[in-house]
């Protein structure tokens, strides 16, 4: 049974969406995300944001991202607000999926959402905020993807897993070594369904947001 990894930087993965920077080269029988991180804004920004364009229409990229905002970025605010918006026309514009790293800035990403009214899917990747933040996230549409780190404190995942509804998850190993079967483990239980039950339901989120797996 394949267990889907939504999001990861491995680009030897075998079943799930690469992350990749705009300019990477794509290989046969992988999926992809593209965008520019926003640890990675830089003088060439625009140069990349063309570059994500430009791979967008492809069929391997079935997502646009990871893009966002974090305090740690070297550009201010306006400025992340500013590429992010690009990112999400472009998602609009070819009806991928947004993925979405975001540190200290979820008010405003929600402020976003509720102005722009985007059609696509707009998915928080590697989420580990506090609850409240989560319950905000989910009134307003986000869907959600998580990692084993979630389970460093286990009673928030818990409160989580309480909270989150099957049909707005997904699972990923981002940049760690981290098993990806430990996640789903531990979210099977805590759905009180099967793997195999909770593989299902990953898949049929995935059509949601426009994505077919095999």
């Amino acid at each position: 049974m394949k267990l889907f990894n939504f999001h990861t930087h491995n680009k030897s993965e075998e079943y799930g969406i690469i992350n990749i920077s705009p300019g990477e080269y794509l290989i046969e029988g992988k999926i992809y995300s593209c965008g520019l991180h926003p640890w990675d804004i830089d003088n060439d920004y625009q140069e990349k944001i063309e570059k994500t364009e430009q791979l967008a229409g492809k069929n391997k990229i079935v997502a646009i991202g990871e893009a966002g905002f974090d305090s740690k970025s070297p550009a201010d605010f306006n400025l992340q607000k500013d590429i992010f918006r690009k990112h999400v026309g472009i998602s609009e514009k070819y009806n991928k999926a947004l993925i979405i790293h975001c540190v200290k800035y979820y008010n405003e990403l929600i402020a976003l959402k509720k102005e722009i009214k985007p059609a696509g899917a707009w998915v928080i990747h590697g989420f580990r905020g506090k609850i409240q933040i989560a319950s905000e996230l989910l009134k307003h549409g986000f869907y959600f993807s998580v990692s084993e780190s979630l389970l460093i404190d286990r009673n928030k995942a818990e409160q989580f897993f309480n909270l989150i509804p099957a049909d707005k998850i997904f699972f990923e190993t981002d940049d760690s070594d981290y098993m990806i079967e430990n996640i789903y483990n531990f979210a099977s239980v805590q759905y009180k369904i099967s793997l195999e039950e909770l593989v299902l339901q990953i898949n049929r989120n995935l059509e949601s947001i426009g994505i077919w797996v095999g």
